[in-house]
């Protein structure tokens, strides 16, 4: 067997096979004397059938047959003599084809040899925040917002941070639309909630009253076909209530779970749950920021397939994420959609797993067992989390993944130079 390649590119690779005429000739030989045992032709007997008519009615079939075969044994040798692994099934084109020799070549593509750029010195901000009292503050009186008590007045004429019940019928030009109408619809006037100029013009309104409001629809709004145009609302408002906050007191700390009703320890608890997230969030701003770093220093060619295959699952997983029945998405679902992501993803875990290996990085089963526990803590029966985790391996696999991030994560953090960026608990949180 003669074997070849040729680089075409980064991550293309075509490698030329050359096998003896011979081999073909004789295993072809041997299989239409088989075949001539037992086939039947029209005019002879079973195993009568002279060669030279089995040749004419079976050669070709047989030839092409006894290729397919020499070819698929044949090519994982060749691929182990040039030391090269596809990522897809290589593609097979026939060079050449008679008694003496059989040549074909096998198309496919590699992953690159990734060698990333060195991130000693490299700048990068890591965002850095303390939980200030005024943000404790806040923090409470959005719990007290939670538990916000209403009292219908039908006297009261609607104000800001009022409640509103209310049923409406939209027209556009005295015509109707798709969901013009609703009832029983409650909204807290301020919230934002409806469109332009809707929660203003019921500021005002009382109970048992009816309104009408000429509005337009936001130009970039998600019904394309009500985008930008006038519509009239007949609003008739059914109630109208005012919000009475909770006093914090002991009965309040109570509905948090402080059975003693102590205001101190509920404060504490509390605290102890905003740092909580507040660490996540920060563990995640600085991993995304080494991620968009290592993009920024190193560009990677993903190989075409490996990135079909990927946008491919990521149709599958967006489709059962949102339970999207075969056929019925409602738009046209397809794998290009999800390129980019999948090549994002493609050439972060290729960095990720060159560096694993050039630093020699493990996963601590100590700081395993601390993110599962760290995990099952935000859960009444935090045992049964933890027991749920270990004695299932892809589970606890997909955490140790996690924790074999954060140790490159780090790994950069360590050899970068950083500067922290103070920034606000609130706008941190409001990201999202």
């Amino acid at each position: 067997m003669q074997v070849s390649f040729e680089s075409k590119g980064t991550v293309l690779r075509e490698v030329k096979v050359g096998l003896p005429g011979s081999a073909i000739t004789q295993e072809v030989n041997n299989r239409l004397q088989q075949l001539a045992k037992k086939a039947r032709v029209d005019g002879f007997r079973p195993g009568k059938v002279p060669m030279r008519i089995i040749r004419q009615q079976y050669g070709d079939r047989v030839r092409d047959e006894v290729i397919g075969s020499l070819i698929q044994s044949s090519l994982p040798n060749a691929l182990r003599e040039v030391q090269l692994m596809p990522v897809s099934t290589p593609e097979i084109t026939l060079i050449h084809d008679d008694n003496d020799q059989l040549e074909y070549l096998a198309s496919f593509e590699i992953l690159p040899d990734v060698t990333p750029t060195p991130v000693a010195g490299v700048a990068i901000e890591r965002e850095v925040c303390a939980i200030s009292e005024e943000d404790l503050a806040l923090m409470i009186e959005t719990l007290r917002k939670q538990r916000m008590q209403w009292r219908s007045d039908s006297e009261r004429a609607a104000e800001h941070n009022d409640r509103v019940t209310f049923d409406y019928t939209g027209t556009i030009n005295g015509e109707p639309f798709s969901g013009n109408k609703g009832s029983g619809l409650k909204i807290v006037i301020g919230e934002g909630r409806m469109i332009d100029g809707f929660e203003d013009g019921l500021i005002g309104a009382k109970a048992d009253s009816e309104i009408t409001l000429d509005l337009h629809f936001p130009a970039n709004y998600g019904a394309t076909e009500l985008a930008g145009k006038a519509v009239n609302f007949a609003v008739k408002v059914v109630a109208v209530e005012v919000g009475e906050l909770p006093v914090v007191d002991a009965e309040f700390a109570k509905e948090f779970g402080i059975d003693d009703g102590d205001l101190e320890k509920m404060y504490s608890e509390v605290k102890a749950n905003m740092q909580r997230e507040l660490d996540i969030r920060l563990k995640q701003r600085a991993k995304e920021a080494v991620i968009e770093k290592l993009l920024e220093l190193n560009s990677v060619e993903i190989p075409s397939k490996m990135v079909a295959n990927e946008s491919q699952k990521l149709l599958e997983h967006f489709k059962q994420n949102m339970q999207v029945p075969q056929g019925k998405s409602g738009v046209d679902l397809q794998p290009s959609m999800f390129t980019e992501q999948a090549e994002r993803r493609l050439k972060l875990g290729l960095l990720f797993s060159t560096i694993i290996k050039a630093n020699n990085l493990v996963t601590d089963p100590e700081r395993v067992r601390a993110h599962v526990e760290g995990i099952a803590s935000t859960y009444e029966d935090a045992a049964s989390v933890i027991d749920w985790y270990y004695d299932d391996k892809e589970r606890l696999a997909e955490v140790e993944g996690l924790v074999m991030e954060e140790n490159v994560v780090n790994w950069a953090l360590d050899q970068m130079a950083v500067t922290d960026k103070p920034i606000q608990f609130s706008e941190l949180m409001a990201r999202g």
